[in-house]
């Protein structure tokens, strides 16, 4: 049984157009790229238009041309099947994120890319949100949805996950932070606010940093790998890893 109701863009968001000049000026032509969960394959276009040729997947049926994938279990793809590897706003619809995060690493070819864009509870005003109500922007208890083990469907937003969470998974996976960043930012009447407080933060980062195993970088240690002024402000946080 599958339930229609899933959440996608149906525009080309901030995140979608970030990611896409990244992969455009990284990826040479043709790569083979997966998108995972596709929605409604809008970045996958234009990515196809440069040459690429891109596979969809999603647990949907949006296209006859989707391969239905359940990022719960073990995907349907071979080792080192693809250059790169795209999962965006779907990492925080799931329960099993390790196993997840290791698939994507298992099927993506040494050297590729992947990036993984979510939520961003590492934002100030997400830290601030949950200061007061005890959960994460975005991520609030009452809007998930409790599935049978026969019915697929979207369960929500069931699980945040901060950049230094995933960046240990995907360390341990094989993988290393080369890039991150995010797209448009969140409430910008907190600005005053936060800028105080930025500085505050950047030298904890970069005393804690410095301190991070190596796996957990894909070149040399900087703070800006994983603290910059765009990971502290932006809606999503978008990561890029580099399979080692």
């Amino acid at each position: 049984m599958i339930d229609r109701d899933f959440s996608h863009n149906n525009h080309f968001t901030g995140y979608m157009e970030v990611i896409f000049n990244t992969l455009k000026e990284e990826l040479q032509v043709p790569s083979k790229i997966l998108d995972l969960p596709a929605g409604y394959g809008l970045l996958g276009n234009e990515l196809k238009k440069l040459g690429h040729d891109v596979i969809y997947a999603d647990i949907n049926e949006e296209r006859k041309d989707y391969a239905q994938v359940n990022m719960e279990l073990a995907l349907p793809f071979a080792n080192n099947e693809f250059d790169a590897v795209i999962c965006m706003e779907g990492i925080e619809h799931i329960i099993n994120q390790n196993q997840f995060l290791n698939e994507l690493v298992r099927i993506t070819k040494k050297g590729g890319l992947i990036c993984i864009s979510t939520p961003n509870i590492s934002n100030f005003w997400s830290r601030l949100y949950f200061l007061f109500t005890g959960h994460f922007y975005g991520f609030p208890p009452h809007l998930v949805r409790v599935q049978n083990t026969n019915v697929l469907l979207d369960k929500g937003h069931i699980s945040p996950i901060s950049i230094y969470q995933l960046g240990y998974l995907m360390a341990v996976s094989g993988a290393g932070l080369f890039k991150a960043t995010g797209d448009r930012f969140k409430k910008k009447v907190m600005y005053p606010l936060a800028l105080l407080v930025y500085p505050f933060n950047y030298l904890y980062a970069n005393w804690m940093i410095k301190k991070m195993p190596d796996g957990m970088f894909a070149t040399d240690k900087n703070t800006r790998v994983y603290f910059n002024f765009a990971v502290f402000f932006s809606r999503s946080l978008i990561t890029f890893f580099v399979k080692r």
